[in-house]
């Protein structure tokens, strides 16, 4: 498994143009969608990760495409990819069997937001020993990285899977295959 992270700014006009010439029609349609300027850099930045690390790390130029379930897929190719983003920050991961990233920047949160997320020991693992009022607002930064570690291990999680997010309840992450990067701002998670 290999990953690779980039930022929207480290890239310039060409790049992003160059991204966009390569992409299936899938992808470009993918694209088109987008309505603003910057939703369009990060997902032409997902692709241009990915074609890094196809190429750098498995001598591969498999063509990327979108399943109906918007879920991102190598044409003609057993490898499994997963893309995020979060502000101008975008990660990509390749792994020879499933697999599912996510990354968020860590902001201030609710008490209630982290009560509908997590089971009763992620809750205790963002929260430890301190106490908070129902509609407070969250700024400890700690508490966030591990409330964003929940919250991505989820995500990653579902992505993996392939169905988009369901019940968020349903997912204990103490019980996944994960990696946990931290970084800046943000936290970044594979689940494999």
């Amino acid at each position: 498994m290999v990953f690779s992270i980039g930022f929207i700014e480290e890239y310039g006009a060409d790049d992003f143009e160059r991204a966009y010439e390569n992409l299936s029609a899938s992808r470009k349609a993918r694209v088109d969608r987008y309505k603003r300027e910057d939703d369009r850099k990060r997902s032409l930045l997902g692709e241009i990760l990915l074609k890094n690390l196809l190429n750098d790390h498995f001598n591969c130029d498999a063509v990327l495409e979108t399943a109906d379930n918007g879920r991102p897929f190598l044409k003609d190719s057993s490898l499994c990819v997963s893309i995020a983003h979060s502000d101008g920050l975008v990660v990509a991961v390749v792994h020879d069997a499933p697999v599912g990233i996510d990354v968020e920047k860590v902001k201030e949160v609710s008490l209630s937001l982290i009560e509908r997320v997590c089971v009763e020991n992620e809750k205790r693992f963002v929260c430890g020993d301190k106490s908070f009022n129902k509609g407070e607002k969250i700024t400890n930064t700690q508490v966030l990285k591990r409330f964003f570690t929940v919250w991505t291990g989820k995500e990653a999680y579902f992505k993996k899977i392939g169905t988009g997010i369901t019940d968020l309840k349903s997912v204990d992450i103490f019980t996944l295959n994960r990696e946990v990067h931290f970084m800046d701002d943000y936290v970044i998670q594979i689940v494999k």
